[in-house]
């Protein structure tokens, strides 16, 4: 029979207390009821990818340089993760033995066969698709599932940081701070496992214990069918390029009232001017998110930095011919 186990994603900001947390549930083991059976597994990112390398990632990501080499070193190292608590979960789940990966998570001995497994995940996990990656591995093994986000403003977490014997820069922090997407359960139904507690009350083991036995008793259902996947990802990625194109067109609305203002042979009100500009805009996306609106494929599919020059493009060519047809 395959033994319970769960993925536990801990996110939030360097120095917001994810360590110290994960030191607070193996402490707290020692003294939980029935907890003979549970054992805790932390998967700290930290140690197996480099920092200097999450660090020059997160700065590049910020200051919208390109570098090649570090952005794929980047991903290549956490992919590299993935892959290890991918055989990780396989092999505990399944009773296999590998002892590479084992001892380099520090597991020793014969395991349990009536064991509840506890993966931590310890990273900062700050974008979306981060954590929605190991929801994906845990649907694939149909393994429990939660998320805890330790929720903490940006000059404690710097502040805390600052106490720490390997530090991350603050600028870095305060980069990832702007970036950070908090979990959203009641928009993305995959994340409804999911605890948000304050940096200032980490101690709180007992509503993490809460939710990791919840998903322990309720893994994620495997995908029957590659069709209802393949839509998800479609629907994720329509929502984000309409979420891109939105920010931008807010952007162009506000240039072409400009233009507008100090155009002196311009004769139309200004404010009739917005409201036909905001009503286009409003338009536009109507028709991205329902698929009227066609634009070139590869900018479907993702919204990239180098792409969002050519989808500004496109979105002010939609946005006159808007205006001109009105």
């Amino acid at each position: 029979m395959a033994r319970k186990l769960t993925l536990v994603v801990l996110l939030g900001l360097p120095g917001a207390g994810k360590s110290t947390l994960c030191q607070k549930l193996f402490q707290s083991l020692e003294t939980k009821p029935n907890s003979s059976d549970i054992r805790l597994i932390h998967v700290c990112f930290d140690e197996l990818i480099p920092l200097t390398l999450q660090e020059k990632f997160v700065l590049i990501k910020q200051s919208k340089l390109n570098d090649d080499d570090e952005g794929t070193s980047w991903k290549s190292a956490r992919r590299d993760v993935y892959y290890k608590v991918d055989n990780l979960v396989k092999c505990l789940k399944n009773g296999n033995i590998d002892s590479d990966i084992f001892n380099l998570f520090g597991i020793i001995g014969k395991q349990d066969a009536n064991a509840k497994y506890v993966i931590l995940l310890d990273d900062n996990f700050y974008y979306r698709s981060m954590r929605y990656e190991y929801y994906q591995l845990a649907r694939k093994h149909n393994v429990g599932f939660c998320q805890c986000y330790i929720e903490c403003a940006t000059e404690v977490a710097i502040h805390q940081n600052q106490s720490r014997d390997i530090q991350v820069p603050t600028v870095a922090i305060e980069a990832m701070a702007k970036n950070l997407q908090p979990p959203h359960p009641h928009e993305q139904t995959w994340e409804c496992n999911t605890v948000v507690i304050s940096s200032e009350s980490s101690a709180r083991t007992d509503i993490v214990w809460d939710i990791v036995e919840k998903s322990l008793e309720s893994p994620v259902p495997s995908l029957e069918n590659r069709d209802v996947e393949i839509a998800e990802a479609r629907l994720r990625c329509s929502l984000s390029v309409a979420h891109q194109a939105d920010l931008i067109l807010r952007g162009l609305v506000g240039t072409l009232i400009k233009e507008a203002k100090a155009n002196k042979g311009f004769h139309t009100k200004l404010s009739e001017f917005s409201r036909s500009v905001n009503s286009g805009r409003q338009s536009i996306i109507a028709g991205i998110r329902d698929g009227s609106l066609k634009f070139p494929s590869h900018l479907a599919e993702e919204v990239c930095d180098e792409k969002k020059q050519e989808l500004c493009d496109f979105l002010r060519f939609e946005l006159e011919r808007k205006l001109n047809d009105q």
